[in-house]
């Protein structure tokens, strides 16, 4: 780490920063260094909060000739961040709009209340026509449940076994995650409800009837595994069903989408009983199972950025993702 020490107006509120990141345990070499070229800058325009604006981040913008778009986009992030925790400390602080990386200008979808409803309501009124009825994939109600109440990524849900899914004590154990470490997702009552039915309906169909500790917990219509890219084909029928339109591969909105609006909602619902943003996202990351607080930091920011009437609305998901109705199902069907 560098010997630097901040010298312009806004000194005191970097060092803040960094102190908080240290408590988060993030890794603070890369905070360090875009404040530390963002401090020479102030100091030399004997820069304070007051004058920071839109034409002054354009100025200094200008002023980054050689960096890529990729290393700007980096830069800002952790600036927004800085005139965030201005604001945050009580310190009236402009926020400049996060430019685009260029490698990746995704900004997640944010469902609303309404549309998450609309999405459950699709799922569970489908039903094929005619030679597809025998294909009926009525796992998909339950799948899309717990994607939005608990946050796991399709890979993980699509792994899970019989023997990963404790409805005793309404538990899920993830083995198959991205990152290679398991973790635990504590299910609410209305999803452990969800479950529980769907598991009664599972239980009646021949491949249910014969399951083992290691079968596919969610069984596609000829008893195996699901293919994530099943599901993603499922859930445009159920978009389109919904009323949703998507608007490209670019421009979603996605299956992933679920996750990234668990997150906020999460947030939000943490933020609406008084808590502490900060304090809140370690433990976020760590039941979304990220490597940093920087990936977590990612759904605030865009978030904030983007659709700042979401972390004023108040949402209970639990209330949500109750009412499911599968389709009955007896052997023949099968």
């Amino acid at each position: 780490m560098s010997d630097y020490v901040f010298q312009s107006k806004l000194a005191p509120y970097m060092e803040s920063l960094i102190r908080l990141k240290r408590s988060q345990s993030v890794r603070i070499e890369k905070y360090f260094s875009a404040l530390k070229l963002f401090d020479l800058y102030l100091y030399k325009e004997d820069a304070g909060v007051e004058d920071l604006s839109s034409a002054f981040f354009a100025k200094w913008r200008s002023m980054c000739i050689g960096n890529k778009e990729t290393t700007i986009y980096e830069k800002y992030r952790v600036i927004i961040q800085l005139c965030r925790h201005i604001n945050d400390l009580g310190t009236k602080c402009y926020i400049p709009k996060l430019p685009k990386n260029g490698t990746d200008s995704y900004i997640p979808f944010i469902y609303t209340r309404e549309q998450i409803q609309a999405i459950f309501q699709a799922a569970d009124d489908y039903c094929p026509k005619h030679y597809e009825k025998k294909r009926n994939h009525f796992a998909m109600p339950a799948i899309l449940r717990l994607l939005y109440s608990s946050g796991p990524r399709i890979s993980e849900v699509c792994g899970l076994k019989v023997c990963d899914v404790d409805l005793q004590r309404g538990l899920i154990t993830l083995r198959k995650t991205k990152n290679r470490e398991e973790r635990i997702l504590v299910l609410s009552p209305s999803m452990l409800d969800v479950l529980k039915q769907y598991q009664r309906q599972k239980s009646k169909t021949p491949m249910g009837k014969a399951e083992t500790a290691d079968s596919p917990f969610f069984i596609n219509p000829i008893g195996g595994k699901y293919d994530k890219k099943i599901v993603y084909n499922w859930f445009r029928i159920i978009l389109n069903a919904a009323g949703i339109p998507h608007r490209g591969r670019r421009d979603g909105p996605r299956l992933h989408d679920l996750r990234h609006t668990f997150a906020v909602h999460s947030l939000e619902q943490r933020v609406s009983t008084g808590a502490d943003i900060h304090n809140i996202l370690p433990h976020l990351a760590a039941y979304l199972g990220h490597k940093t607080m920087q990936s977590t930091e990612t759904y605030v920011r865009l978030t904030q950025e983007n659709y700042p009437e979401v972390l004023k609305q108040a949402i209970s998901s639990d209330k949500i993702i109750q009412n499911i109705n599968l389709p009955k199902f007896d052997g023949d069907e099968w």
